[in-house]
């Protein structure tokens, strides 16, 4: 492994007595922070989890006990969709932070330019970004019996928590059959008869190389889920009615 320097201009803010003056006021002054970034091989970070789905393939590799996914940029002089790679040469060419241009602060603008830094990673001169955990997710639409993009419950994946989706519909990458048990259990309760088998959903699968980089714990590290969401729920599942349900949810959004 070794290091480089990558050197971001920032800008904050500042109190400051102007001469002949008693009375602080607000200037803006420019700074830059060097921050180092991480360049290592292929066999310093290697992959620990591959992700497959429908549409590609993600591949998560694992240094200092976090993990990385592949950044991709995109492009100039491409369409809105188009996004590619950047390689160490590129990124040494123009280090141009993506985020934080101004902060009230110079303490904070310069811990910001550190965690941005420490979120990169060169792999093989390729750009690789501190991603979360992917997980499975239990997500529902609509009011019930196939009400609601098609199948009404789904299982996804993400990279991160949903403050409004209870802890109880999150599983770990290795806990595929027990997600699928779950969003079967939740279609039948919910009456999405469309969204059976939950297997032709075609839903994504992770190969984990590394056990040791599933370390999610959904039912320590998140709540409960929206109260009112969850209320709504449970009257889909007790009614199996759109139109009912529709009208329940109406009246508790009122009693709010």
């Amino acid at each position: 492994m070794r290091k480089i320097t990558a050197v971001i201009p920032y800008t904050y803010g500042e109190e400051i007595i102007p001469p002949r003056c008693r009375k602080p006021r607000p200037v803006r002054r420019k700074a830059v922070a060097r921050v180092a970034i991480s360049v290592v091989d292929a066999s310093e970070a290697p992959v620990a989890i591959v992700e497959i789905n429908h549409r590609d393939t993600r591949t998560y590799r694992w240094f200092n006990k976090r993990l990385y996914a592949l950044k991709q940029m995109r492009q100039r002089n491409g369409t809105p969709n188009d996004y590619e790679g950047q390689t160490l040469e590129q990124f040494e060419a123009a280090p141009v932070r993506e985020h934080g241009a101004f902060w009230s602060d110079c303490k904070g603008a310069r811990r910001s330019a550190l965690e941005w830094a420490r979120s990169i990673l060169f792999v093989n001169n390729m750009r690789w970004e501190l991603v979360g955990e992917p997980r499975y997710v239990v997500m529902t639409f609509g009011l019930g019996c196939n009400h609601g993009l098609g199948w009404g419950t789904c299982l996804c994946s993400d990279n991160s928590y949903n403050s409004n989706i209870s802890r109880d519909r999150y599983f770990r990458a290795d806990e595929f059959d027990l997600a699928v048990a779950f969003a079967t259990a939740t279609a039948k309760g919910r009456g999405d008869t469309k969204a059976l088998p939950i297997l032709k959903q075609k839903p994504t699968a992770f190969e984990v190389l590394i056990p040791e980089a599933i370390r999610l714990r959904p039912s320590k590290e998140h709540g409960k889920g929206d109260p009112f969401i969850n209320r709504v729920e449970g009257i889909i599942t007790a009614v199996k009615d759109p139109v009912l349900a529709g009208l329940a949810g109406t009246i508790l959004a009122f009693q709010k």
